[in-house]
């Protein structure tokens, strides 16, 4: 393998039918009957994953497409804190080399493409466990699509913005907000945020918005142990996947205050709370599922 030297325009193809043939097998196991689900190409090299049931498509990033022996080995036995995951140039050298490896335009990293890495190489570092993630990741999405979460459901995070920071109360939310994170109340951030919609619009926006956001979860919920249900060494690879995002996470609370706002203090992203359970509930509820 070219170990990320050179370019190969032709293995993101290749290893997308790779997928797509997994992602029908898994759907198989779900429902004999199930129609074929097609495996696209994110747009970006650090895109995320994600199933569209209406046209029964999953969108794959190229990361994902990347295999531990792809690697140079300075790359392949990395720890989290290894100073090397810190530096800029460092991180910019190994996503110019992958968008190289793939045929992919140049685009420079921004802080969260930076992270997205940083955990990437964290997981790549153990191929057996990587693998056995990628696995858990197909079968979560492809339960998404066979168990039709995404029908007939709002996003909870869309209300939330339109509801909080719209109208004649933006200001005032947006004065909240900033308030919030000066005084180092962004610790609770996520209700500070769900306190501002609330208290921006009606109860029943509000309710509405909590309703969303417990559907959101359950659907996470059932993807999980869907995947884990139906798909071989999917409660491990889960529970190591989820496991490296805590640790990566918390890691980088040590170096950026950005990265504080994003993280709590046992390494879950905020950022998802009103669609995704926290990382930390996920590695549970995972480890105590017996099929």
């Amino acid at each position: 393998m070219a170990s990320l030297i050179g370019i190969h325009p032709g293995i993101a193809a290749q290893r997308l039918k790779e997928q797509e043939y997994k992602i029908n097998a898994i759907a198989k196991k779900m429902d004999p009957n199930a129609p074929h689900i097609t495996a696209v190409m994110g747009k970006e090299l650090t895109s995320i994953p994600w199933a569209n049931g209406d046209r029964r498509v999953i969108s794959l990033p190229y990361l994902f497409l990347l295999k531990a022996s792809d690697l140079r080995k300075e790359y392949q036995s990395l720890k989290i804190d290894d100073p090397m995951l810190q530096e800029d140039i460092y991180l910019d050298s190994f996503g110019v080399r992958a968008q190289k490896f793939f045929n992919l335009p140049k685009k420079s990293l921004d802080f969260i493409d930076k992270q997205i890495i940083r955990t990437f190489l964290q997981y790549i570092s153990n191929p057996a466990l990587a693998e056995k993630a990628k696995d858990f990741v197909l079968g979560h999405e492809v339960a998404h699509i066979m168990n039709q979460h995404d029908h007939n459901s709002a996003d909870p995070i869309a209300m939330l913005v339109e509801s909080a920071f719209s109208g004649s109360t933006a200001l005032a939310n947006a004065t909240i907000f900033a308030i919030a994170i000066a005084t180092g109340l962004w610790t609770t951030m996520p209700l500070v945020v769900l306190s501002c919609a609330t208290a921006a619009t009606t109860t029943t926006v509000g309710y509405r918005i909590i309703q969303e956001s417990n559907h959101s979860h359950a659907c996470e919920k059932d993807a999980d142990l869907t995947s884990a249900r139906h798909v071989k060494n999917a409660k491990e690879g889960g529970v190591y996947l989820f496991e490296t995002f805590m640790k990566c996470q918390k890691n980088a609370r040590e170096h950026s205050f950005l990265y504080r706002l994003l993280f709590n203090s046992d390494g879950d992203t905020r950022v998802l709370w009103l669609t995704h359970p926290y990382e930390s509930e996920r590695a549970s509820y995972l480890k105590q599922f017996k099929n």
